[in-house]
């Protein structure tokens, strides 16, 4: 977990045990965090120390989706490495005690798995997400494979709940986002007319 902001920098990420995790059905346990689901809000419970000046890292996180995803997409050719966002249209409340920081606004909460270590197919990765004026969120997702072609995942999600995703490669029209037709000269994604 990273926190950035006028209280200071905080980073931590504490390796823990198997001995040190539970789960349910609503919760994940992990030494002394913890996330919980109500049906309705993701409460994470913090309570870590950051690196490299130990410092204690404590606060509660409140995510409370507009609507639940199932959108799920492959970032390699072989289908090893998926990403899907779970509420990719969401609102956050922030509370920490150390440091003493607090503020709410747009969130999203996605999700990677993989069935190898994800520096095996790829050279490079990266990927932005970015609220919308009609409150939807964009999310570009751009992976470089050592073999195979260049993926990049274009989609605009919806805040209802029942739709939740749009994909803007298949959609698309004149104000559309299009797949490029020439990749020599353009990395990706580019407005033009579709055909």
């Amino acid at each position: 977990m990273a926190l950035y902001g006028k209280a200071g920098k905080r980073w931590t990420m504490t390796e823990r045990s198997r001995a040190s995790v539970q789960r349910s059905a609503d919760r994940l346990v992990i030494g002394p965090s913890q996330l919980h689901w109500d049906g309705e809000c993701l409460t994470i419970d913090i309570d870590e120390v950051c690196v490299p000046i130990p410092r204690r890292v404590r606060g509660r996180v409140r995510v409370h989706p507009q609507g639940l995803c199932r959108f799920v997409a492959a970032l390699d050719d072989g289908g090893l490495h998926r990403w899907g966002p779970i509420a990719p249209c969401a609102r956050v409340e922030v509370e920490f005690d150390s440091p003493g920081v607090t503020w709410s606004g747009h969130a999203y909460l996605d999700s990677n798995e993989g069935d190898e270590p994800i520096d095996r197919p790829f050279t490079e990765w990266d990927w932005s997400r970015a609220p919308l004026k009609d409150g939807s969120t964009g999310v570009i997702y751009d992976v470089r494979q050592k073999q195979g072609n260049d993926r990049v995942i274009a989609v605009r999600f919806q805040p209802s709940r029942s739709t939740c995703a749009r994909s803007w490669r298949r959609r698309c029209s004149a104000s559309r986002w299009c797949q490029c037709t020439k990749p020599s000269t353009c990395r990706g994604w580019c407005r033009r007319r579709c055909s």
